[in-house]
């Protein structure tokens, strides 16, 4: 799932039942806009995989490219 932000999408996790129910994997690029959306997403194992786009000011990029981060598996 890519394209603008697809946790803007009311309708994304009947969607993505629907293509989990077809058997495929399933991949969202997110910018985190709605962590609640992507907790539940991965709360109810509908997602596989999640590339997440973090921008930031130039002058704080290095705050945020070198900080620890909490890996979580999802599936």
């Amino acid at each position: 799932m890519t394209g603008g932000e697809p946790t803007l999408q009311n309708d994304l996790c009947n969607f993505i039942k629907k293509i989990k129910n077809l058997k495929f994997l399933v991949k969202l690029d997110t910018n985190d806009t709605n962590p609640e959306i992507l907790q539940e997403l991965i709360h109810e194992k509908l997602i596989n995989f999640v590339a997440m786009d973090v921008k930031s000011p130039a002058e704080k990029y290095k705050m945020y490219i070198f900080r620890t981060t909490r890996k979580t598996r999802i599936f």
